[in-house]
């Protein structure tokens, strides 16, 4: 199993870095837009 899974990630490492460059970006512009209004 150890295999595979290092197996998925050589195949896939620089999509899986975009994703999760993405979901931090995501997650950061939640953040703003939650605290924004008691910034105002």
């Amino acid at each position: 199993m150890a295999q595979q899974i290092k197996a998925v990630f050589a195949r896939n490492s620089s999509t899986l870095l975009h994703d999760a460059i993405g979901g931090v970006a995501l997650c950061v512009s939640f953040l703003i837009a939650l605290y924004l209004p008691g910034l105002l």
